[in-house]
């Protein structure tokens, strides 16, 4: 059972350390619909935690609701990430940054429960996370523009999870997909658009395709317009 706790309100005060020295970190996104979808489908952006041996938890990151054809959508894709956990009941800590290579731990901290950095992890190019507190489990989420874009429910005491956090994105067609939440199964082996957003300042996402009748065509997703750091 997911343990419930309090959170410590004055645990971190989150400043990034990269804008500090002039490095920007978000890239400029723009989704433009050129399809033939006057339906009005949901598009949802999502991330594949691609490490073995970790059980898929995929949540929609990114939905982008009724931009109909001739419109677009501009968003920001940030390159660092942040970390936190959560309970059953839909408490949340604060959060604090996380960065690859490192080691996080999720404790009990007087009257409350926190998660904060340890040390170095045991896998370069990963953010690792573990349960030490003495009872109770708890979901850790890695957060991109303070929406969850990975996330590990039910980490017992003891057990440890792995995130991967390239800028590597998955963008499909997927109605009724709701941000912070679960993607099915079938969604996700639907969507096969994958898109690299290394070395990227700024970039167009084209979606076209779509129709009805012996002209339709599968929706297709492209980079366009791409602006390089």
């Amino acid at each position: 059972m997911l343990i419930n706790f309090v959170i410590c309100v004055n645990s971190y005060n989150f400043k990034n350390p990269f804008k500090k020295i002039g490095i920007e970190v978000d890239i400029k996104l723009d989704f433009v619909n050129e399809s033939n979808d006057w339906r009005g489908h949901d598009i949802a952006i999502f991330h594949k935690n691609d490490v073995m041996g970790m059980p898929q938890y995929v949540p929609a990151w990114k939905v982008i609701q009724k931009c109909g054809p001739y419109k677009h959508h501009p968003f920001l894709y940030s390159l660092c990430c942040e970390i936190g956990m959560s309970d059953s009941y839909g408490n949340y800590t604060l959060k604090c940054p996380a960065i690859n290579g490192r080691l996080y731990q999720a404790a009990n901290s007087g009257l409350c429960n926190k998660i904060a950095f340890a040390g170095k992890g045991s896998r370069v190019g990963m953010i690792e996370a573990e349960n030490i507190m003495q009872k109770g489990a708890v979901n850790i989420n890695i957060f991109r523009n303070n929406r969850v874009a990975a996330t590990r429910r039910g980490l017992a005491p003891g057990q440890s999870a792995l995130f991967e956090t390239k800028p590597v994105i998955y963008i499909g067609v997927a109605d009724g997909a709701k941000e912070g939440e679960m993607l099915s199964s079938e969604t996700i082996k639907g969507i096969n658009t994958k898109i690299s957003l290394l070395g990227i300042a700024k970039a167009q996402i084209l979606m076209t395709g779509g129709g009805s009748g012996p002209d339709a065509s599968p929706f297709r997703f492209d980079l366009i317009n791409v602006v390089r750091t």
